[in-house]
């Protein structure tokens, strides 16, 4: 029931990416949010409340990342600050003992 529950929401997820965030269907348009989700799994030790509070900050880093093209630095490195961040979390949990995910 949850592994269904789960494919509803990932549908309807994709639906709001291609129709509210970007308005239209286009080749690689998750540009490695999925990634990034993953790494919240694993930091956040597959925890609902964690996995959560990880996703906020990845989201937070995100919008960040949209408002510092205002700034002039070049935007490719800014739009970066995201999957660095999410680099740094796996590298993290990976350093951590005892993570047990399953």
């Amino acid at each position: 029931m949850v592994v269904l529950f789960s494919g509803a929401l990932c549908g309807l997820a994709g639906a709001h990416l291609a129709t509210g965030y970007v308005t239209m269907f286009s080749e690689g348009m998750t540009a490695g949010r999925g990634f990034v989700a993953f790494i919240a799994v694993i930091f956040g030790n597959a925890k609902p409340i964690s996995v959560v509070l990880v996703c906020i900050f990845f989201g937070f880093a995100e919008a960040l990342a949209l408002r510092l093209q205002l700034v002039g630095l070049p935007s490719q490195l800014i739009m970066m600050i995201p999957y660095i961040l999410a680099v740094i979390a796996i590298a993290m949990a990976s350093a951590l003992p005892n993570k047990n995910i399953v």
